[in-house]
C-alpha cells in the first residue's frame, strides 16, 4: 500500500502555492499528485473558456429581457456591440442575464485570457439553476453564498467543493441541465486542492464527477493519484465508491484497480451489500479480472444475500455473468432472493437479471417465470436496452414464452427509434433464434437498421443478416445497406461474422458481385478456418455458382488440415460444394474419401447421398480412395435398405422435350412416376417399379448429355445406381442434327417394349 505523510502533503501544497521548483518525490503517486495540482493552479490563474467543439451555445435562443427581449443571442451580437459590451460589465443575479453574459464572453474571449469576474460568474452560476431539486431546496441556496474569488486561488474549502459537486450531481441525475463550461470550472477547483482531500472526500468527489459524466482525463488522473496515496485509509464503502466512479467514467486505470482489488480483499469483512454489488459491477464493467477478489466477492455475497436489494441482486448477477463465472451456489442464492423479492424489481433489474442468468446458461424456470410475469406488468416502462436484453435472455427454446415475446414486439415497434445498433441486432437475433417472425416488428427493425447501418459493428451486421434470413425476410433495402457496410468494414470481420453474412445472402440467391468478391478475399485471408466456416463458405458460393478460385483454394488447404474434426454432414457438404462448381481438386476429394470411410457408420441417408453425388459428379479418374469410398457407400445403403424412391419430389418441368417424353411414358405405363428422387439422392426423370420389384429409371437425355464430361458423369451415375439394384434406360429424343425426332413416340414405345416394360 502507498501511504502519504502529512509533512509530504504540506510540502507539496506549499511548493504548488508559492511557485517554488518542486523536486520529484520518491513516491510516483506523490509526483503525479504534485504535477496535477501544479498544472491545475496554473490553469486556474490563466483560465480559458473551452473551445466551441466542447461547449455548444444556442445562438438562436431568445435573450428574454431588456430592449432586445425578442431577438436571439446571435442577432443581438451582430446588431449592437456597444450594448453587448455594457452588458458584460453588468452585475446581475438573473439567470437569463447570466446565460447571455456567458455567451458574450464565449464570443469575445474565445482563446483569450478571461478575467476573474468572468470566472466568478461561471462558478457562481454552477448551482444557480432555475428549477428546484427533488427535496424542494432551491438550487440558488446552494450557490457560493457570497464567496469571493481571490487572485491566484478560488477561495473554496474542500467541503464546499464537495458539496457543490454533490448538488450538481443530484441536479443532473434529476434531469437538470448543466453547462459543461461550469462543470469544467468546478473540476479545476477540485483538481487544484486534490492533495488536501481526505479519503472520504476522494470517494465522494469521484462519485459526483462520475454522475456528472465528466470525463476530464486530468481530473481523473489527479483523483487516481490521490486515491493511491491514501489507499490504506480508505474504508469498505470508500473503496467501492472509488472503483465504481472510475468504472462509470470508463477509466482504464489498471494500477488503481489492482491496488483497490488487493485492499478490498483485505477489508472485505467491512463491505455492505451495496459495497459488494458496486465492487462486483465496477470490475466487470471495465473488464478488470482479479480472480482472488472475485472469489472473495462471491463468498461474501452469499453470506450477505439477505441484505441485498433488487439493485444489488441484479448488479451482482450481471457482474458474475460478465466474468463468465458460473458459481452454482452464488447463482442459486441469487435466484432464490430474486424470486422472493421480484415485486420490488424495476425494469432494469428485471432485464439485467434475466440477461445474466441466460448468459451463464442458467435455466432457472421459476425465476424466469416470475421475471416474465413482472415484466408484462411493467413493459410500458421498459427502455430500449431493457427490451433488447429481455428478448435476448428469453430467446433459447426452453424460455420461449409467447406472452413476453408478444409484449416486447409491440413495445419495441413503438420505441424502435430509440434503439441503438446493438439493440436492433440483438432483438432481431432473439426473435429469429426463437423462430418468431413478427411482421410489424421486423418491418420496423429493417427501416431503423437501414437508417443506422453505419453504426453497426461487424458482429451486429452479421447477426442482423442471419436473423432476417432465418425468418425468411428478404428486405432489399436492408440487404443493400448491409452489403455496402460489410464491404467497407470487412477488415474487422471474424470468421463467424463472414460465415453468417455469406449464408444470409446465399440463402435468397442475392448475387452482389462486389460483396462476394470481398467475402472471397476475406475468407482466403484467414490464417485458420473452422470446419463450419469452410462448409458455409464453399456451400454458399457453390449454390450461387461462384467459381472464386481464391476462396476454394484457401478452403481446400484449410479443410485438409482440419478434416479429422469434420462431422459426416460437413464432409458431405464440402465434397458436394467442390463438385458443384467443378473444382476437381484431387487432393481434397481423396482426403475427404479417406476420412469419410473412417466415419461411414455415422452417415445418415441424406449425407450419404450427398457424398455419393459429389464423387459421381467430380470429373476425375477414380482413385483407390474414391473407389473404396463408393464401395463403402453402397454397402452402407444396402445395410439400411436405402434402395427405393424417396418421398421427396423433384421440380416438374413443363413445356420441355423431357416433359413430353414423360407424358408418353405415363400414357403407356400408368404406374410410372415422373420427376422423383432415389433415396441416394439422384434425380430420376421417370421411375417404374416392375412386377418383380425391379426399379427402372428412364432418363430423357437432352443435348448437353452428348458432351464428353456429361457422358462420364452419366456413366458413373448409372454404374452406382446399378449396384444398388436400379436398371437405367437412357433415351435420346433428338436426331443426329440435334432436332426433335419425328418418330419420338414410336421410338420411345419401342424402347419400353424391348425392356419388357410395355407388352
Amino acid at each position: 500500500m502507498i501511504a502519504c505523510s502529512h509533512s509530504c502533503r504540506v510540502a507539496l501544497g506549499f511548493q504548488i502555492r508559492t511557485g517554488e521548483a518542486a523536486t520529484r518525490p520518491a513516491c510516483d503517486s506523490h509526483w503525479v499528485l504534485a504535477r496535477s495540482a501544479a498544472s491545475c493552479s496554473s490553469s486556474l490563474t490563466r483560465f480559458r473558456f473551452p473551445s466551441e467543439s466542447s461547449v455548444a451555445f444556442d445562438s438562436d435562443c431568445k435573450i428574454g429581457f431588456g430592449r432586445y427581449w425578442d431577438l436571439s443571442y446571435a442577432e443581438v451580437w451582430e446588431k449592437d456591440s456597444a450594448y453587448c459590451q455594457w452588458l458584460c460589465q453588468l452585475q446581475s443575479r438573473l439567470p437569463e442575464v447570466q446565460r447571455f453574459q456567458a455567451y458574450l464572453h464565449h464570443k469575445r474571449f474565445h482563446n483569450c485570457n478571461t478575467s476573474l469576474p468572468v470566472r466568478k460568474l461561471a462558478v457562481s452560476s454552477l448551482l444557480n439553476i432555475r428549477k428546484p431539486v427533488s427535496d424542494g431546496v432551491c438550487p440558488s441556496r446552494l450557490a457560493l453564498m457570497g464567496l469571493q474569488l481571490t487572485e491566484g486561488t478560488h477561495g473554496f474549502s474542500c467541503l464546499q467543493v464537495i458539496r457543490m459537486a454533490a448538488h450538481a450531481a443530484r441536479w443532473h441525475k434529476g434531469g437538470g441541465s448543466l453547462d459543461q463550461m461550469l462543470v469544467r470550472e468546478l473540476s479545476l477547483a477540485a483538481l487544484e486542492m486534490v492533495s488536501e482531500f481526505t479519503p472520504s472526500h476522494i470517494s465522494m468527489l469521484s462519485c459526483s464527477f462520475a454522475r456528472l459524466m465528466n470525463w476530464d482525463a486530468e481530473l481523473w488522473d489527479g483523483l487516481s493519484a490521490a486515491a493511491l496515496c491514501k489507499l490504506d485509509r480508505l474504508h469498505g464503502h470508500q473503496l467501492s465508491g472509488v472503483v465504481w466512479a472510475f468504472a462509470t467514467a470508463r477509466r482504464k486505470d489498471e494500477k488503481l484497480y489492482d491496488a483497490v482489488a488487493e485492499a478490498s480483499v483485505m477489508k472485505m469483512s467491512a463491505f455492505t451489500a451495496r459495497d459488494l454489488s458496486n465492487c462486483s459491477w465496477a470490475f466487470a464493467k471495465v473488464a478488470s479480472r482479479h480472480d482472488r477478489l472475485i472469489d472473495v466477492l462471491a463468498v461474501s455475497s452469499i453470506a450477505s444475500i439477505s441484505s441485498f436489494n433488487p439493485q444489488n441482486l441484479s448488479n451482482t448477477s450481471w457482474a458474475f455473468a460478465v466474468f463468465s463465472r458460473t458459481d452454482a451456489t452464488l447463482f442459486d442464492v441469487l435466484s432464490q432472493a430474486a424470486t422472493a423479492g421480484i415485486t420490488d424489481f424495476r425494469p432494469q433489474n428485471l432485464a439485467n437479471t434475466a440477461w445474466a442468468f441466460a448468459k451463464v446458461s442458467r435455466d432457472d424456470v421459476r425465476l424466469f417465470d416470475v421475471i416474465a410475469v413482472r415484466s408484462l406488468i411493467q413493459i410500458n416502462s421498459f427502455n430500449s436496452q431493457n427490451l433488447s436484453n429481455t428478448a435476448w435472455a428469453f430467446a433459447p427454446a426452453s424460455r420461449n414464452d409467447s406472452r413476453i415475446f408478444g409484449a416486447i414486439a409491440a413495445e419495441a415497434t413503438v420505441k424502435v427509434s430509440n434503439f441503438s445498433s446493438i439493440e436492433l441486432a440483438n432483438v432481431a437475433w432473439a426473435y429469429a433464434k426463437s423462430a418468431r417472425s413478427d411482421r410489424e416488428l421486423f418491418d420496423a427493425l429493417s427501416l431503423e437498421s437501414v437508417a443506422k447501418i453505419n453504426e453497426f459493428s461487424p458482429q451486429h451486421l452479421s447477426n442482423t443478416v442471419w436473423a432476417f434470413a432465418s425468418v425468411d425476410r428478404t428486405d432489399p433495402p436492408l440487404y443493400a445497406a448491409v452489403a455496402a457496410a460489410v464491404a467497407s468494414k470487412i477488415h474487422s470481420f471474424n470468421s463467424v461474422d463472414i460465415s453468417n453474412v455469406i449464408w444470409g445472402f446465399a440463402k435468397f440467391g442475392i448475387k452482389d458481385k462486389r460483396l462476394f468478391e470481398t467475402l472471397a478475399w476475406a475468407v482466403a485471408a484467414r490464417r485458420s478456418l473452422r470446419p463450419r466456416d469452410i462448409v458455409t463458405a464453399t456451400w454458399c458460393f457453390s449454390s450461387l455458382l461462384r467459381h472464386d478460385a481464391l476462396l476454394f483454394q484457401a478452403a481446400a488447404a484449410a479443410a485438409v488440415a482440419e478434416l479429422t474434426s469434420f462431422k459426416p454432414h460437413e464432409l458431405s457438404v464440402t465434397a458436394q460444394a467442390f463438385a458443384r462448381v467443378a473444382r476437381n481438386d484431387r487432393e481434397i476429394l481423396d482426403e475427404i474419401a479417406v476420412e469419410a470411410m473412417t466415419k461411414i457408420g455415422d452417415f445418415n441417408s441424406p449425407d450419404l447421398a450427398r457424398l455419393a453425388w459429389a464423387f459421381v459428379h467430380s470429373d476425375l479418374k477414380p482413385t483407390c480412395a474414391s473407389r473404396g469410398l463408393m464401395s463403402a457407400v453402397i454397402a452402407r445403403a444396402r445395410e439400411n435398405s436405402w434402395l427405393g424412391l424417396s418421398v421427396e419430389k423433384a421440380p416438374q418441368r413443363f413445356g420441355s422435350i423431357e416433359a413430353e417424353c414423360a407424358d408418353i411414358v405415363l400414357s403407356l405405363v400408368p404406374a410410372a412416376v415422373r420427376n422423383c428422387y432415389h433415396m441416394m439422392g439422384f434425380e430420376m426423370d421417370v421411375a417404374i417399379t416392375g412386377e418383380t420389384g425391379l426399379l427402372v429409371n428412364i432418363e430423357i437425355d437432352e443435348l448437353y448429355h452428348r458432351s464428353a464430361r456429361q457422358r462420364g458423369i452419366d456413366a458413373r451415375r448409372d454404374n452406382f445406381l446399378g449396384k444398388l439394384g436400379v436398371k437405367v434406360l437412357r433415351f435420346d429424343p433428338f436426331d443426329k442434327a440435334g432436332y426433335r425426332r419425328k418418330d419420338l413416340r414410336s421410338a420411345l414405345e419401342l424402347k419400353l417394349r424391348r425392356s419388357a416394360l410395355v407388352v
